[in-house]
C-alpha cells in the first residue's frame, strides 16, 4: 500500500495505521476519497452504523468497495453476526448509489467450504480440536475444485449461491 492509503483496524496488526471502531471513524465528514470495507460487516454487531459512518466520511463522488460473505460458514474474528445478499447491501447503503455488484467468491467456493465443514463435523464426532483440524484438511483436499468458480462465478444467478459478493457504492 502507498502512503495515501490509511489502514484502519480495531487490532494493532502490522501495517495498521489507525486503531478505531468502524462505527466512529476518526476522519472529518466528507474527507475521504475511497473506502475499502472487505469482509468486515459480518463481524460488527451494528453494520448499519458502519455503513452510515462510511457514507459520512466519503467525499461527494467518493466510492466505497464493500465485500461481504453470503453462503459462507460461521467464522469468528473476533465475532460473526451476519450474512448479506446483494439486495441487503443495497438497502444498507441506501444513502449512496450502488454502481456495481458482483461475485467475489463463487458458488463452488461456497459449496466447498460448507462441505469441508460438514465432513469435519461428521468425522470429528463433536470434538472441537479435531473438527478444526479436519476442516482445514478437507478444505485442502477440495481446493482444486475451486477453479470451477472461474466459470461459474460469471453465470446468471451465481450471486444466489456465492460464498461472497461485492458492492461498489458512490456517495
Amino acid at each position: 500500500m502507498g502512503p495515501e492509503v490509511i489502514n484502519v483496524d480495531i487490532f494493532p496488526f502490522k501495517n495498521v495505521d489507525v486503531l478505531a471502531d468502524a462505527t466512529r471513524l476518526p476522519f472529518l465528514t466528507s474527507s475521504v476519497d475511497a473506502v475499502c470495507c472487505d469482509d468486515v460487516l459480518e463481524h460488527v454487531p451494528h453494520p448499519e452504523l458502519v455503513a452510515a459512518e462510511i457514507l459520512r466520511v466519503l467525499k461527494p463522488g467518493g466510492r466505497a468497495y464493500i465485500g461481504v460473505p453470503f453462503m459462507y460458514p460461521y467464522h469468528v474474528s473476533p465475532k460473526d453476526y451476519t450474512r448479506w445478499t446483494m439486495e441487503g447491501v443495497t438497502a444498507l447503503f441506501a444513502g449512496g448509489r450502488v454502481t456495481k455488484q458482483g461475485v467475489v467468491y463463487g458458488p463452488v467456493s461456497g459449496a466447498l467450504i460448507t462441505l469441508a465443514s460438514l465432513f469435519a463435523l461428521l468425522v470429528s464426532f463433536g470434538w472441537s480440536p479435531l473438527y478444526k483440524l479436519l476442516k482445514y484438511v478437507f478444505m485442502l483436499l477440495l481446493a482444486p475444485f475451486k477453479f470451477l468458480d472461474v466459470l461459474y462465478s460469471r453465470v446468471p444467478n451465481a450471486h444466489e449461491l456465492a460464498a461472497g459478493t461485492f458492492t461498489i457504492v458512490k456517495k
